[in-house]
């Protein structure tokens, strides 16, 4: 008689042993799950991020290039006009990677009153109001617009996108610089004023 309760206990704890195992690894298995994906929403907030930089440089650059070829006289401004009224953008910024751009860096800001009031729409005005620097801008203007852009562009190659991968995005995430570039950007932005407006 005393064996088969000896018996019963080795089973059972043999039982709970195999069912805690399995709850372990299940547990595991499930927090993997959520790392993994958690990791997968960083790499996407970071390529987002990552994009919108590399947008913004690029159209900052082709609009200096636009700027200086309009003032050298080795671009037509006929022919610029014509790409604005068919509102081609080759030599347009576009304001909405800009305008990303802004809301990620106010996210990651420490001290969000340092940011200007209406950034959303300086991002939309800025873009609006280069197009009629460019298109009939005083000298003056595309003076003023010119030291602008370089004061941008030296902002914006404060991060590098000439690589682009997945680990790339995750360090982009991590570094702090680009927030406060992108803060000095906005700050820029809301500080222009064109002598003619």
């Amino acid at each position: 008689m005393t064996q088969q309760p000896q018996t019963k206990r080795s089973i059972t704890t043999a039982v709970v042993f195999v069912l805690l195992t399995v709850s372990l690894i299940g547990n595991v298995l499930l927090f993997a799950m959520y790392l993994q994906n958690k990791q997968q929403d960083r790499v996407a907030e970071g390529k987002l991020i990552f994009q919108s930089w590399k947008e913004t440089s690029d159209s900052l650059l082709k609009v200096k290039s636009t700027l200086d070829g309009l003032k050298d006289g080795s671009l037509n401004q006929d022919r610029v006009k014509i790409l604005d009224f068919y509102e081609l953008d080759e030599y347009g910024l576009e304001s909405k990677p800009l305008l990303q751009i802004f809301e990620a860096a106010q996210q990651k800001s420490d001290n969000l009153s340092d940011w200007p009031k209406q950034y959303e729409a300086q991002a939309t005005e800025f873009s609006a109001m280069l197009r009629k620097t460019l298109m009939a801008g005083t000298p003056a203007e595309q003076e003023q617009l010119s030291m602008l852009l370089q004061q941008l562009i030296e902002q914006i190659s404060k991060v590098d996108t000439s690589v682009e991968s997945r680990n790339r995005y995750l360090t982009l995430l991590a570094d702090k610089t680009w927030p406060g570039a992108a803060l000095e950007i906005a700050r820029n932005i809301d500080a222009f004023k064109p002598s003619g407006s």
